[in-house]
């Protein structure tokens, strides 16, 4: 098993309930929540994808009851609907926005400030994964991966391998 400090490039394959959890507790933090309730859901596909993230604070069982298509319907992208009163926001989020708050929280994880990144994803809805792929950027040139050559290779999330030789410039890879 690699030792994630022995690489600079790394490989994140996520599906949505993952991705659903990053942004999640990313926007909770956000938020300054220490305790909180999510919904998620996701719609579309390709530049119409969207994501619908409602957070309350504590446990907030009226999160669970809202109607998050309705909500995706009725606004446009990139929107945060801050509801106080009720300690609960909600946010529809472009793949762009999604992409944005995973490369901060990854690159924290690594502990990479100047990377560059590849993202891509797989599927539609909710029924989807992600795939990043991030390096230093003074030693990872993202043009030339084949993502999905990558994809196929890595099947499992959570799949931790070196993945060195794999790629043409035979750069090593730390899998997530």
């Amino acid at each position: 098993m690699s030792n994630i400090t022995e690489h600079k490039n790394y490989c994140f394959k996520y599906n949505s309930d993952d991705v659903s959890e990053i942004v999640s507790e990313y926007l909770a933090e956000s938020l300054k929540f220490e305790r909180f309730s999510t919904k998620t859901n996701s719609f579309g596909s390709g530049e119409n994808w969207s994501m619908i993230v409602a957070v309350g604070k504590d446990y907030d069982s009226e999160i669970f009851k809202l109607d998050l298509e309705s909500i995706n319907a009725a606004d446009e992208k990139n929107t945060v609907k801050s509801l106080n009163e009720k300690h609960r926001a909600y946010f529809k989020l472009s793949f762009d926005d999604v992409s944005e708050i995973l490369l901060k929280c990854l690159s924290k994880t690594v502990g990479l400030s100047d990377y560059s990144y590849k993202i891509k994803m797989y599927g539609e809805g909710y029924n989807y994964r992600m795939l990043i792929v991030m390096g230093e950027k003074s030693n990872f040139d993202v043009k030339t991966i084949n993502m999905d050559e990558i994809f196929e290779i890595v099947k499992y999330n959570g799949t931790h391998r070196d993945m060195e030789g794999f790629l043409e410039r035979e750069e090593n890879i730390t899998t997530f």
